[in-house]
Order: C-alpha cells, then sequence, then structure tokens
C-alpha cells in the first residue's frame, strides 16, 4: 500500500487530469460530456466514465497531495478487506487463506496507484464474496445492483463484473455435478436471474447509458489501443503471468488434494488469463481470481502456524522498507512533481511565454492539463481516437513516435507553433534539422518553436545569438 505514497504513484500523469477533470464537476455542477482539456479535439464527445472517483479525489486534494494518498488507500483496503472474507469463505483452513491472501498482495501490489482503476479491483472482490455466499443466503445477492451503481460510475470495468454475475446465473441454470477437480455448485436461480437483470439496470444508470457498453467494448477491441503500454502484453507482463500459473500449479500438485475448485471461478480465472495474454490490464484480475481457485484445490495447506507468521512479518518488512525509501508525501507539489519526473521547468516557461498549439508527449498531458495548458493528446487516448473527427490526433501521434508519417507533415497538419518533448530525444534532433529552433532545454525537456511563431522576446534572443 505503500505505493500510493510515493510520488511517481500520487502524481502520476492520468491521476493529474482526473484531478483536474474532478475540479470541473466540482466548479460547474454538472458532468460534462465534451473535452474541456485540449485544443485538437476540444468539444469533442467525452465518455467520462470514472466521474465518480475524479469526483472524489477533486474533494480529496482540497487537504492536499496527502488527501490523494489516503483516498486510494481507503478504496485499497476496503478492496483488501472483502478479498480477505472472499479467500477465508473459500477456504476449509485459514492457514490455506493466510497463505494465498498474502501471495496476492504480493502479486497485485504494483497495480495501486492513486487512479480509478483501484476501485475496480474492491469492486470485484464484492461482486465474487457476494456470489459465493449468496449460494446459501440468497437475499444478499441484492446487494448487487446497489454494488454496479457505484462500480459504473467509477470505471468501465463494469462490465467484466456483470459478466461474472451472467455466468454464475447461467450456471445456476446446470444441475449440481463434480468431475475431476471441478464441481458445479448452482446458486438460487430465481434470485441470480433476477439480480443479474437488476445489476444491467444498475449499470445503465450513469451520464452515458448504454453508451457506455459501446465505450468499453471499443476499448477492448480496437487494435490501435495496442500502442498503448497498459493494453500491451510484453513478453515479460505474458512470461510473468505464465510463470505465475505454473508455480500455482505445482502448488496444487504436490498438495496432492482431491479438493474442487468452482466451475464459475474456474471460468473466470481461465478467461482472464488468455486476457492478460493481450492486455497488462487483466493481469490483476487473473491473479485475484485464480487465487481463490488455488485456494479451493489446496485445501488444508501443510504449513506452520509460525512459516505463515514469518511470511507476513517479511510481507510488512517489506512493506516498512518502501515507505521508509519513498517517505510521507510532501505538500509542495511543485516537489512531488520533480520527483515524479515532470518537466516543471518546461512548463513554467511555456506559461510564462503563453505558448499555444504544444504538440507534447503522450505521457506529459496529464502534466500539462494539471498546470491548466491547452494539451495535443493525453491519457485518454479513446478521447482522442472515437471523436469521429476528421484527424485523429492519437493514432497522428503513435505515426510521428514510430515515424509511419514524415513528423513535419503531421506539425504541419495541426498548425503546430511550439513541440515539447523529452531531451535528446531523435524527435527534438529531427526537427532542428527540419528548421525548427530550441527555445528552451533542460535536463529533462526542450521546447521547439516554428520560427513564424516565436515571441518577440524569442527572436530577440535568436539575433542576438
Amino acid at each position: 500500500m505503500a505505493n500510493v505514497f510515493r510520488p511517481d504513484r500520487t502524481f502520476d500523469s492520468d491521476t493529474l487530469w482526473h484531478i483536474r477533470a474532478g475540479e470541473s464537476f466540482l466548479a460547474s455542477g454538472t458532468i460534462p460530456v465534451t473535452d474541456p482539456f485540449s485544443w485538437t479535439a476540444a468539444g469533442a464527445p467525452w465518455i467520462s466514465h470514472e466521474w465518480l472517483f475524479e469526483y472524489l479525489i477533486a474533494l480529496a486534494y482540497k487537504i492536499g497531495p496527502l488527501g490523494i494518498s489516503l483516498l486510494s488507500a481507503i478504496f485499497i483496503i476496503i478492496g483488501l478487506y472483502f478479498y480477505w472474507k472472499l479467500v477465508n469463505v473459500s477456504s476449509s483452513s485459514s492457514i490455506t487463506a493466510a497463505f494465498f491472501y498474502f501471495l496476492t498482495l504480493i502479486m497485485i501490489s504494483s497495480a495501486w496507484t492513486a487512479r480509478p482503476h483501484i476501485t475496480s479491483y474492491a469492486f470485484l472482490a464484492i461482486t465474487l464474496y457476494l456470489l459465493l455466499i449468496g449460494r446459501k443466503q440468497p437475499a444478499k445477492l441484492w446487494f448487487l445492483p446497489a454494488v454496479f451503481i457505484i462500480w459504473t460510475n467509477s470505471h468501465a470495468s463494469v462490465i467484466l463484473g456483470l459478466g461474472i454475475v451472467g455466468l454464475e446465473m447461467l450456471l445456476s441454470y446446470l444441475p449440481v455435478f463434480e468431475t475431476g477437480n471441478i464441481k458445479n455448485t448452482p446458486g438460487n436461480k430465481k434470485h441470480l436471474t433476477g439480480v443479474f437483470f437488476a445489476s444491467i439496470t444498475a449499470s445503465l444508470i450513469n451520464p452515458h447509458g448504454f453508451n457506455l457498453w459501446l465505450f468499453s467494448f471499443k476499448l477492448a477491441t480496437d487494435p490501435a489501443y495496442k500502442n498503448i503500454y497498459e493494453w500491451q502484453a510484453p513478453e515479460t507482463i505474458a512470461y510473468k503471468s505464465m510463470i505465475f500459473l505454473v508455480i500455482t500449479l505445482l502448488i496444487v500438485l504436490l498438495a496432492v488434494r482431491k479438493n474442487k475448485a468452482d466451475l464459475c471461478l474456474l471460468i473466470v480465472a481461465l478467461l482472464s488469463f488468455f486476457g492478460t495474454l493481450t492486455s497488462v490490464r487483466h493481469f490483476y484480475y487473473f491473479v485475484m481470481v485464480w487465487m481463490i481457485v488455488m485456494v479451493q484445490l489446496v485445501g488444508n495447506l501443510e504449513l506452520s502456524k509460525k512459516t505463515i507468521s514469518l511470511f507476513g512479518g517479511a510481507l510488512a518488512l517489506i512493506f516498512i522498507i518502501n515507505f521508509s525509501h519513498t517517505g510521507w508525501v510532501s505538500r509542495d507539489t511543485r516537489a512531488l512533481a520533480e520527483k515524479a519526473g515532470w518537466p516543471v521547468k518546461a512548463v513554467d516557461w511555456l506559461e510564462e511565454n503563453k505558448a499555444e498549439r504544444i504538440f507534447n508527449r503522450y505521457n506529459w498531458g496529464g502534466y500539462l492539463i494539471f498546470r491548466g495548458i491547452p494539451v495535443f493528446i493525453d491519457g485518454r487516448a479513446d478521447l482522442y481516437h472515437m471523436a469521429g473527427m476528421e484527424n485523429d490526433p492519437f493514432l497522428d501521434y503513435v505515426d510521428l513516435m514510430n515515424y509511419k508519417q514524415p513528423p513535419e507533415e503531421i506539425l504541419q497538419k495541426y498548425d503546430v507553433r511550439y513541440f515539447l518533448f523529452p531531451s535528446g530525444s531523435w524527435q527534438i534532433s529531427y526537427l532542428k534539422k527540419c528548421g525548427w529552433k530550441e527555445v528552451y532545454s533542460d535536463e529533462k525537456a526542450s521546447v521547439l518553436a516554428r520560427d513564424d511563431y516565436m515571441t518577440i522576446g524569442e527572436k530577440n534572443d535568436k539575433d542576438k545569438a
């Protein structure tokens, strides 16, 4: 959990534009459905599917950066609480439950950042827990529609939750059966059917209605988003997930038990595993569900309480070391931004010179929005790609990065006046050869300007040089 107190996690690029989005909600009292932050897609339709989290993070930011970390920690604690209940109810042994719970914490801790997706882990844990206990206490299933009302306004992963509830409903129409290490324990089909359709209705209670579903489908299927790291499946992530799967399977084989895993959970785990091989984002969902399957299969793990205590102590030590290394969150937002690696001084220059029509690095867009500067692009790739405009800023940015089009032609198409990129990048060197002038540079970033858009002061400096 110490991750959410790190400068790069507290001042993550996406976190920063989420704060500004939430502040715009607070100021206007309305949820925007068009883009207010860019100059390339200003006024274009925007599916603000995370508006509730943005509203909360804007409130939290009123007490400073610490508020961001504390809000994130609250969601993490809620998720961990229900995940423990889920692990515990799935296990016949407290030792087994504790072992796999701690193992899960280690595997998913890298996902703990101050961003809306952390809410989805909490909602997933709550949904799975209610479905499991709902088999014996059907009345508790009716908490799910309330969960989905909050989930649908916090993150578009609500579709994942609906899919799981729908699967549980379909399996409830099958008889009880056991085969090998798999069992189907149907829930109350009458309650599940009602809850499923009530949850669907609840998921439509958002500012965008059914368009949120269409948005989620496009986001998951459009190959254009494979240009974003989080939607890729780098070899390191794929290998990590497969190694993790092999290790857990070995644990089961070594346990030599005749226990059985729940069919619904097994299907969800396998689907999320295959999803992991195509997108980094699915890995943490896979870990959470697969660990429950492991808990059920292993049964009574032959570990002493001393071993579990040592395991838990090691985890606590890792947390303490990490926290002592990162320190407490500073109140100085400028210092945090510098520690997080943002081009603070270069943006100072842009502000002082009232620069406009800036072509910025994708990962720096959130920081520019935080500073109140209209961007070419930012972390809302879906906005730029789905806007239906004549030009597609997202794909043009990808083409520039990969030199699929000459950079100068892309910049000319958008009438770009300033170019903000890391110092020493090939893009900076290339554009200098094309006649763009370096008007600012430091160890992190350089600013280039088209000669015909230089300010009077810049031209005088150029003439003196």
